[in-house]
């Protein structure tokens, strides 16, 4: 697991300070004495690595949450695309969640505020998607359930709520 500063602005987040001791400070025998254990060549406390682990999954997370609504996002243009030669012009209508997932995903990526809010959005719609006509398909109403409600975990984790606390 390689940890890498992800917004070297924000000091209060662990991930992105000096953390741990490096290597040649510190004797093995000595940092076992003490309770550190070795991380990317530094010591660290159980405390330490606890604490960038979170950091680090949630930055992962979050990233793959931007990816997923990027993906989106493309998808709708090909949809719309698609769906402009076989409809017309009410086809363009499958460009309003594309262009609110690319939006989402760009916040999410820039670990912004409103970024985060408008993926919230996203994902209670689908939580929301099997309950309308349109989305009680048997097989994908679930799909959208799982989607949602893993999304919302992991836009409103503590670790999450410190990485969008100071916004930019």
């Amino acid at each position: 697991m390689l940890i890498k500063a992800y917004q070297p602005q924000r000091t209060d987040l662990f991930i992105n300070t000096a953390w741990g001791l490096p290597l040649e400070q510190m004797a093995k025998s000595e940092a076992q004495a003490r309770g550190l254990t070795l991380l990317q060549g530094r010591w660290v406390s159980r405390e330490e690595r606890r604490r960038l682990k979170e950091e680090a999954n949630a930055c992962r997370a979050l990233r793959s949450l931007a990816v997923l609504f990027l993906v989106i996002a493309f998808l709708s243009i090909f949809w719309t695309i698609t769906a402009v030669r076989n409809f017309g012009s009410p086809g363009l209508l499958v460009l309003i969640p594309g262009t609110a997932s690319l939006a989402g995903g760009i916040g999410l990526l820039r670990y912004t505020r409103w970024g985060r809010n408008l993926a919230a959005v996203l994902f209670g719609l689908l939580l929301i998607a099997p309950f309308i006509p349109a989305g009680s398909d048997d097989k994908g109403g679930p799909f959208f359930l799982v989607i949602g409600a893993l999304g919302l975990y992991y836009l409103f984790r503590k670790t999450a709520g410190r990485i969008f606390k100071g916004g930019c």
